[in-house]
């Protein structure tokens, strides 16, 4: 009787410890198959050699390995637009601007590899992965009722699609009325001459595909319009997301000696480079240095002449410099490249279809 007793005991745990080993051994395998060393997106499994994405295609081939962080980007055009059009330091500009990303990789090299397809080879490297192309504007604007082209993945061959982002490069008129649109996925940019201007807003649309959204002029960044070099008259903005963040600064108490600041000297270093934004009038303008001295309150010439310091108080001033209308503290702003890292690999990059 003794014996029998203990039988319902004994089931329950024989049953509990089956429990447990079938779902470690349901788990490893699930486990083993997504693991992505490089936070890229892309498992490991499809970027070593001799082995394939889902659909068959080889990225170890087209460049991606396992233990750098790797981004793919496939251009296609509509009829009016040749790939000629997208200049070769358009191109450049963009491939630089994520190979200079602020990380380093477990190879222990640093930035992001961006695999730009724009079917065509410059002399600096070929942007040429076999799968850029023409497509028709109007097909592609027939999923819209507003007849405009939106992201999406068309002109993108199904294989690509757990790899590949797609842009389409539209001319002006078939964008209706924005640079520049992207969805969690894909982007839609105008030619915009194919140079450094469409580099500005394709690095800008790729920013809110990996979850930036748009910032104030004091971003010094591709999401607020773009940093402006200093000495440059207003022509020359540097393609990046921001490197560092930016300090919160009281409008109502403002030191005309000092500029923006970081909170260290290779983030100051850094935005010494630039103009420094200031509301006046309604108006944006570029005159000091971003770390100071700075006029913030607007009291020289728009078009000031030297000696500059005449301009700057040696009492804080109040100046609404964002333009808002209201004069308040404006708060610190984060740096961006840590949220793009660690979005590289959203939507559908990675899936398995």
């Amino acid at each position: 009787m003794r014996s029998h007793s203990h039988r319902p005991a004994l089931r329950v745990l024989l049953l509990l410890v089956a429990f447990v080993i079938g779902s470690f051994a349901f788990a490893l395998p699930s486990s083993a198959a997504a693991r992505d060393t490089d936070g890229d997106g892309l498992p490991d499994s499809w970027e070593k050699k001799g082995k394939k994405a889902p659909g068959g295609l080889d990225i170890y081939k087209l460049g991606a390995r396992y233990n750098h962080k790797d981004v793919f980007v496939e251009l296609n055009y509509t009829e009016k637009i040749p790939s000629q059009k997208v200049s070769c330091s358009g191109l450049d500009i963009l491939y630089s601007a994520f190979a200079k990303a602020p990380v380093t990789n477990r190879d222990g090299k640093k930035g992001v590899r961006l695999h730009l397809d724009a079917g065509k080879t410059c002399k600096s490297r070929s942007y040429n992965l076999g799968g850029s192309g023409r497509i028709s504007a109007a097909k592609a604007a027939d999923y819209q009722p507003d007849g405009c082209i939106h992201p999406s993945s068309y002109g993108l061959s199904p294989k690509r699609k757990p790899v590949f982002r797609n842009g389409i490069v539209a001319e002006d008129l078939a964008v209706c009325g924005a640079a520049g649109i992207a969805n969690q996925n894909d982007f839609v940019v105008r030619l915009r001459g194919g140079g450094s201007d469409w580099s500005l807003v394709t690095m800008h649309e790729l920013g809110h595909i990996f979850g930036i959204d748009h910032g104030p002029a004091r971003g010094f960044d591709v999401m607020s319009g773009g940093a402006v070099l200093f000495g440059t008259n207003g022509t020359t903005h540097v393609v990046d997301y921001r490197r560092y963040t930016i300090a919160s600064i009281n409008e109502a108490s403002l030191d005309e000696t000092k500029g923006y600041s970081t909170g260290s000297a290779a983030g100051d270093a850094y935005l010494s480079k630039f103009y420094a934004p200031q509301s006046c009038g309604g108006q944006v303008r570029l005159v000091g240095r971003a770390t100071g001295p700075v006029d913030w309150d607007c009291s020289g010439a728009p078009f000031w002449q030297p000696p500059y310091a005449s301009y700057i108080s040696s009492e804080p001033v109040s100046a609404d410099i964002d333009g808002d209308g209201a004069i308040t503290e404006l708060p610190a702003l984060p740096a961006q490249w840590p949220t793009v890292l660690k979005q590289l690999g959203n939507g559908r990059v990675g899936e398995k279809g």
